[in-house]
């Protein structure tokens, strides 16, 4: 810092020179707004920026600080309306502020936790000191303390608490208490009335309902950004939708709040394009899900999958048919059946987070009086999509389609096998088989082989009812080969599985308890951890934990009798054939002579007659819970 009394350094008029690099391009008397094309710019000389400067006119800023303090005189006013006439360029709005940003939070206070002991008087902190922990999980040779470092059932306190279990609102709340921060996660679950006549209309609805409310949704989405909330909108099923609001607790309701405001007033034939503007939306959302449809299931492996979902679960709809549906629907239309689907709406909802009982209590009201205002809501939550039994035989149920691209080199395969209604011991058995012949099946089929690109097997878990799926997408081999390929891995790894030794079966299980058991790494994993049991209806808080518990009884005996069972078809001792297997392969052929001799435009109507062939075929015959 210079002395003022002291002379001046030397270098200082040189050093002042060389850091100022820009003039004023118009001048200080230019009262013209300014014009780029009329002033030679200037180069910025590190980064070589192009740029102009140009000076604010004495008067101008007289006005801003006039304006600041709230002394605008209408002198000032006119004026400045003479100067828009003059030159419309210019920027002849008055000073302000931008408007207040809502969603910008201001109280990061973690809530107060209440303080809970167990049964024994000992401080819930305290009582589980391995709960989500990545402690080591060890099966000891003699068999008497195995998975030993498995922690107890959780407290109540530390498990969602039914806080609302009405007509139109089931709540869960749960006070966070192991990541401490300031946010919160609210996730609901809105449930409407689907035409019964017009399902694949309820599908087209539901989707194109999302798209217009996120469309009307962008500006509150980027000033909530900016306060550090966000938001998730999605159509589930027809007339059923998943909303997610997170972010920091003290805003998040004022955000629900917003969200929820501009879903409902589709309700009631409202929300709906009333004014060129919105009908220009309506057509641009349109359009943009009738491409969306119209490229759906583009890969083989794709509409296999798509196909195998549409065999089981008869109340999937296709992508042509909501495409056909969208096709003939006018914003006339679409309010009518909107309005009729939302008119009585049901709510299942999780709160999770740093929020107290009195913030559950408050968001609970809200949605009362929200979902039940002008007589809407008191609907009952559906039950579960049936999910269709495949029948039990001693040879597999092949469903051949063509790819929807007739140019796709690709053929996929997909084989299920059907094992049953959930069951927790199942549920382990399963992951133990998928887990000890996932490596050996890429190793042989993919690596070694080089058979197809993508080889996998993984469990199915479909609306209640499990199942082990095996799938192959190869550009060189025939869809009949694949699937035999499938047929003589199942065969040959029931050798490696009988032979297996029993610490090799341990070291399986040790690393799947040890799956089960790891920590949450966010509040947002443990979050979706929560909703999904919500979603699945399970309502099982500690599913993993009881699984990791279950885990010990298994045997190798035990994967044996139900390898047998689910993919050999044979009875329990391994030797004796039964009824057979519940097997479903679908087959989605590319461009190789397999391929069904269909045209291009009968594709998709292929694929709805051979759905309905496999349901006469299964007589419609459905699990029941």
């Amino acid at each position: 810092r210079l002395d003022p009394a002291a002379p001046p350094p030397s270098a200082l008029p040189h050093l002042a020179a060389s850091m100022n690099v820009w003039y004023d391009n118009a001048g200080y008397a230019s009262e013209d707004p300014f014009d780029p094309s009329a002033a030679r710019p200037q180069t910025e000389p590190v980064f070589g920026t192009k740029f102009w400067c140009h000076v604010v006119h004495p008067r101008l800023t007289r006005e801003w600080i006039r304006a600041c303090d709230g002394e605008a005189s209408s002198r000032l006013r006119g004026e400045r309306e003479e100067e828009e006439k003059r030159a419309p360029t210019a920027d002849g709005g008055g000073l302000a502020l931008p408007p207040r940003n809502p969603f910008v939070p201001t109280d990061f206070e973690l809530k107060e936790l209440p303080v809970d002991e167990d049964e024994e008087g000992r401080l819930d902190q305290e009582y589980r000191p391995v709960m989500n922990s990545l402690s080591k999980v060890c099966i000891s040779e003699g068999g008497d303390e195995v998975f030993d470092t498995i922690p107890p059932p959780a407290s109540a306190s530390h498990l969602p608490k039914l806080v609302r279990d009405g007509e139109v609102l089931q709540m869960w709340h749960l006070q966070d208490r192991k990541f401490l921060r300031p946010t919160a996660d609210l996730r609901l679950r809105l449930v409407g009335t689907p035409p019964p006549d017009a399902i694949p209309l309820a599908h087209a609805c539901s989707d194109l309902l999302v798209l217009l409310a996120e469309d009307a949704l962008a500006e509150t989405a980027h000033a909530a950004r900016s306060g550090g909330l966000g938001h998730s909108l999605e159509a589930a099923d027809a007339a059923e939708f998943v909303l997610g609001v997170r972010g920091f607790h003290h805003r998040l309701a004022t955000l629900a709040e917003e969200v929820l405001r501009i879903f409902s007033s589709f309700r009631g034939g409202g929300g709906g394009p009333s004014d060129d503007e919105g009908e220009r939306r309506f057509e641009r959302c349109a359009e943009a899900l009738e491409r969306e449809y119209g490229n759906a299931e583009s890969r083989s492996y794709a509409r296999c999958s798509a196909t195998r979902i549409r065999c089981l679960r008869p109340a999937v709809r296709s992508d042509r048919a909501k495409l056909e549906a969208l096709e003939t629907l006018t914003p006339e239309s679409f309010a009518r059946t909107v309005s009729r689907m939302l008119d009585k709406m049901s709510v299942e909802c999780l709160y999770h987070g740093n929020c107290d009982e009195k913030d559950a209590e408050d968001v609970a009201k809200f949605l009362e009086n929200h979902f039940s205002a002008k007589g809407h809501g008191g609907i009952s939550i559906p039950r579960r999509q049936e999910v269709i039994k495949v029948p039990q035989s001693v040879t597999d149920h092949i469903v051949t389609t063509a790819s929807k691209e007739m140019t796709d080199p690709n053929t996929a395969v997909e084989m299920y096998f059907q094992v049953g209604l959930d069951n927790i011991y199942h549920r382990v058995i399963i992951d133990l088989l998928v887990d000890i012949m996932n490596s050996p099946m890429y190793d042989q089929i993919r690596t070694k082989e080089q058979f197809g690109y993508s080889v996998s097997v993984g469990k199915n878990w479909n609306r209640g009812v499990m199942g082990i799926i095996f799938q192959v997408v190869s550009s060189s081999k025939p869809a009949v080969e694949i699937h035999n390929r499938i047929n003589r891995f199942i065969l040959e790894f029931r050798e490696i599985l009988f032979h297996m030794k029993p610490e090799k079966i341990a070291e399986h299980l040790c690393g799947i308890a040890k799956i089960k058991l790891q920590m949450f790494n966010s509040m947002e994993e443990e979050t979706q951890h929560l909703w999904q049991e919500i979603l699945i209806r399970r309502y099982d808080w500690e599913s993993s934990r009881k699984e990791a518990c279950c885990l010990r009884a298994v045997t190798a005996e035990d994967a044996m009798q139900f390898y047998d069972r689910w993919l050999m078809g044979n009875e329990e001792d391994g030797h004796k054939k039964g009824d057979g297997r519940r097997c479903l392969v679908v087959k989605t052929v590319g461009s190789g002579e397999e391929r069904p001799a269909i045209d291009s435009s009968a594709i998709d109507s292929h694929v709805d007659e051979c759905v309905s062939k496999f349901h006469e075929l299964a007589a419609y015959l459905t699990w029941k819970p």
